[in-house]
């Protein structure tokens, strides 16, 4: 199944992209599909990120399907 996956921010700079379509095996949880794109792009696994699923922040053990919209995203500071 695929899913998009946009970067914003040093995150972006680190992939090389703003966004990419994945194939990703049914029913993987989220956090194994960090693993992949640790390991895909190895400056992420340095990197604090927030994630949104579908314009939701959720938790690793979430279970991706089909077409979903994840945006990874580095903290926000502002004031």
């Amino acid at each position: 199944m695929q899913i998009q996956i946009k970067y914003f921010g040093l995150l972006e700079e680190f992939t090389g992209k703003e966004e990419e379509i994945m194939e990703i095996p049914k029913g993987i949880l989220l956090n194994e599909l960090i693993l992949i794109l640790e390991e895909r792009y190895p400056g992420l696994s340095n990197q604090y990120a927030r994630i949104a699923v579908d314009g939701a922040i959720v938790s690793e053990n979430l279970s991706l399907q089909q077409e979903h919209l994840l945006a990874i995203m580095p903290p926000f500071a502002g004031g």
